[in-house]
């Protein structure tokens, strides 16, 4: 999605104040970035200029739809004059960089400072605890070696800190354009690798699953109550193939028919799934949703629910050991885990992406059920164990 240059922020909370749009920028960027894509390569395009004549098109398409309004114009220049129309970050601490860049980008993406705030907690815990203020200047590899280093002893996960790690390089390089200085080095770090195996359930372990009697191995009832919601929804999940925060979101709105549709929360992308084409077994999901009227099977925290999910996988016999690898620069540790403490709300979606693979759907095909938007992060969630 195309970001609005700094110098369009106050035209757009201008608009915002007068007809009460909030989601204006968001508007404008969706509008400039069909124009774009609309062109495809036969030009060069500046993505900032599309911003600007759409947000001024539909500006004035407002002021002759509701009526110019004197008074407000009044308001705005005077509120903007001692408002300044660039950023400047020359002398900003790292912390109040990234502090001006999760504002900036909040008023087009209202789910960005939440997909920061692991980073920012992790900049001022440092800050604490070394009693001083970081300086952009400062992050280089030196910082990041610390850094990394740091996290892996407080049990985050590789992929987590490689997240963290480029969303602060994503940082430095978007404050270096507003004046502040940055490493040589900002973009170098290694983060050492992880590798897990990715677990991905059979059709037929999906269908031991939904078929499990709990009655004669969980004693007491409201706990079997439970654990008979959480398979559904397990097993739903294995069929819809979506996320687990937007598995708690849908509603009988979302069905059309066998086309199930959801704009997914993480992105934002649109995920359609024809359910006669995609699920594993249709007639399972389709008694699923009508058991449920069309909504959630079980609504609970994703912590609990992958409690919930352990067990019954430990229930079903899914008891195989596994084994882990984890490389930290050149030395290999191994651990073994039993399958069912590996199995949790995310298999269910690999689950789906790797059935529909090794059945010979279209990746793209899939890719728009799944609601993913490369081949990069695709191509993680198959897992060849099924095939």
């Amino acid at each position: 999605m195309i970001v609005p240059p700094s110098c369009l922020l106050n035209t757009i909370d201008f608009i915002g104040k007068v007809w009460n749009l909030k989601n204006f920028s968001y508007l404008c960027a969706q509008k400039a970035n069909e124009e774009v894509m609309s062109l495809g390569q036969r030009d060069s395009v500046t993505p900032s200029a599309f911003f600007h004549d759409v947000t001024l098109t539909l500006m004035v398409t407002l002021m002759l739809q509701s009526g110019y309004s004197q008074v407000a114009f009044a308001e705005f220049m005077h509120s903007e004059a001692s408002k300044s129309f660039s950023i400047d970050l020359t002398d900003a601490s790292l912390v109040e960089c990234l502090t001006a860049k999760i504002n900036f980008k909040a008023r087009l993406f209202p789910h960005y400072p939440k997909s920061h705030q692991c980073l920012m907690s992790h900049l001022h815990l440092i800050e604490q605890e070394l009693d001083c203020v970081i300086l952009p200047s400062q992050v280089g590899d030196v910082f990041y070696s610390f850094f990394i280093s740091r996290l892996l002893s407080r049990g985050v996960k590789p992929s987590s800190i490689e997240t963290l790690c480029y969303q602060l390089r994503s940082c430095l390089e978007w404050s270096a354009k507003h004046g502040a200085k940055i490493n040589d080095t900002y973009g170098e770090f290694f983060v050492p690798t992880y590798r897990r195996p990715t677990i991905a359930l059979t059709p037929d372990e999906v269908s031991l699953i939904y078929h499990l009697n709990l009655q004669p191995l969980v004693k007491r009832k409201d706990h079997r109550s439970l654990l008979e919601k959480a398979k559904d929804m397990f097993v739903l999940s294995c069929n819809l193939g979506q996320r687990h925060s937007d598995m708690l979101r849908i509603q009988r709105k979302n069905f059309d028919r066998n086309i199930f549709t959801i704009v997914q929360q993480k992105t934002e992308h649109k995920a359609v799934v024809d359910i006669d084409k995609f699920s594993i077994d249709k007639k399972t999901t389709y008694a699923i949703l009508e058991k449920y009227d069309y909504t959630a099977p079980y609504k609970a925290t994703i912590g609990c629910y992958n409690v919930k999910v352990h067990e019954l996988m430990k229930l079903a016999g899914l008891t195989e050991e596994v084994l882990l690898e984890t490389k930290i620069l050149d030395e290999i540790q191994e651990e073994v885990f039993p399958k069912y403490k590996l199995i949790a709300s995310h298999t269910a979606r690999r689950t789906f992406i790797s059935a529909n693979v090794f059945r010979g759907i279209p990746e793209y095909l899939i890719r728009k059920a799944s609601g993913h938007s490369d081949s990069r992060s695709f191509t993680k969630y198959i897992c060849e164990n099924i095939d």
